[in-house]
């Protein structure tokens, strides 16, 4: 399906076997947090999944805090020193040394002030929890640096096997979580752990970096400056995404936030597919822009627009029955049918979002990355207005319609800032 979905795009045959790869190891990663939610729903309560949630919205958002935004400066600036190696590994060396500087101090801060986050819990005894997301927080911020340089050079195998070593970790560990009958209010350490395999994963292939590392004054400026323009945009882009479960956390019980994570987590692993292109289209695009025409670009992404809804729709509709299915087939506590109610609001906006989502990132890759972030941070902005107003009145409900409806207004925007700022119509 892949293949035939990027066939008809000016790309390589490397990158169209790098896509199906790429699919595969994500599908793979994407079915562990599947099979994951559902294992949590059957062998614990929907508090349990609550917190789960809870705890991993906190991991996503802070994380890219604790980055400082560094993977967006070094994503475009080495996919701009495409053909010069030794300037790519020094650049990617400066970053990565920055990166680590910034997520240790994020990471030490936020374990000092740990005990602020107990007003997301129904109790305060789960606070606790929050210490086994650190070191989550801060291999994630330096994965996704590493990542952004492998991102840029194309080299999509190696996003695979991260992917691989992730769902491998997180299933292998929840089935010691099973028999050694470990409280499931810690299964958050499971991804803490699989961010470290991937870091330690990663030095190893990019070994040779250690002989061109070094971090000037000015080097740290600029990674940091760039990234913290794009960072203001990526926080709300994250957070838009976790803006549901965090407002539930502060305004319902951990047991209706479990329910509506369900479908959040079918929704979210749908949205990896976009994303896996996106990662292999972000180089793509910046090439497009420094080298060829506005038509070149319009046509780029019109193409591609139009296959991702032909190919992705009907799998988005499939998570309609797989759910139901899944309940049923898994004798899974019966209260979760109503996660289907949810599930269908929030995929009426997912389907709506779902082409444009692979070039959500063309501002950014054309270099106007506080236009990107203007738009993420006004959808954010809507995204907490409208989960403030619903969640009181209709719950979960409510959240599924406020972020249901941030999906669609993510696309109004991205079409009117890119016939703003690049002079395209998408």
């Amino acid at each position: 399906m892949i293949t035939k979905l990027f066939g008809e795009l000016p790309l390589s045959d490397k990158f169209k076997s790098d896509t199906v790869l790429n699919v595969v190891s994500l599908g793979l990663f994407g079915l562990t947090g599947l099979v994951l939610s559902f294992l949590i729903s059957k062998f614990y309560n929907p508090g349990v999944l609550g917190i789960f949630n809870i705890n991993f919205a906190l991991l996503i958002i802070l994380s890219q805090i604790a980055g400082g935004g560094i993977h967006y400066f070094s994503l475009v600036k080495v996919a701009e020193l495409q053909g010069d190696k030794n300037a790519q590994l020094k650049l990617i060396s400066s970053s990565l040394l920055s990166v680590l500087l910034v997520a240790g101090i994020i990471t030490l801060l936020l374990f000092l002030i740990r005990n602020w986050f107990s007003f997301l819990y129904d109790h305060q005894h789960t606070t606790f929890t929050i210490i086994f997301i650190l070191p989550g927080i801060f291999f994630l911020a330096v994965n996704k640096v590493l990542l952004s340089y492998f991102n840029a050079l194309q080299k999509m195998k190696i996003f695979a096997l991260a992917n691989i070593i992730r769902a491998v970790t997180i299933f292998a560990g929840f089935s010691v979580f099973l028999s050694m009958e470990l409280s499931g209010e810690i299964l958050i350490v499971l991804f803490s752990l699989s961010e470290l395999l991937v870091f330690i994963t990663f030095i190893w292939i990019i070994r040779e970096i250690f002989t061109s590392l070094s971090l000037t004054v000015d080097q740290f400026k600029s990674n940091l400056l760039y990234g913290v323009k794009a960072l203001s945009g990526s926080i709300f882009f994250d957070a838009n995404t976790k803006v549901d479960i965090i407002m539930l956390g502060l305004m319902v019980s951990d047991r209706e936030v479990g329910l509506y994570s369900l479908p959040a987590l079918m929704i979210e692993g749908f949205h990896q597919l976009p994303i896996v292109l996106r990662n292999m289209i972000n180089p793509k695009l910046t090439r497009i822009i420094r080298h060829q025409t506005r038509s070149d670009l319009v046509e780029f992404i019109s193409t591609g627009k139009s296959l991702v809804y032909k190919f992705l729709m009907p799998i988005g509709i499939f998570t309609i029955p797989l759910l139901y299915l899944a309940i049923k087939i898994l004798n899974i506590n019966e209260e979760y049918y109503l996660s289907l109610y949810p599930l269908l609001i929030l995929l009426a906006g997912s389907l709506v979002s779902v082409g444009y989502q692979p070039f959500i990132m063309v501002l950014n890759q054309a270099g106007k990355p506080f236009q990107q972030s203007i738009i993420y941070f006004l959808v954010f902005i809507f995204n907490v207005i409208m989960n403030a107003v619903l969640i009181p009145w209709l719950s979960y409900i409510g959240a599924a319609i406020a972020t249901s409806l941030s999906f669609i207004l993510i696309v109004i925007l991205l079409k009117i800032y890119c016939r703003r700022f690049l002079l395209i119509k998408i």
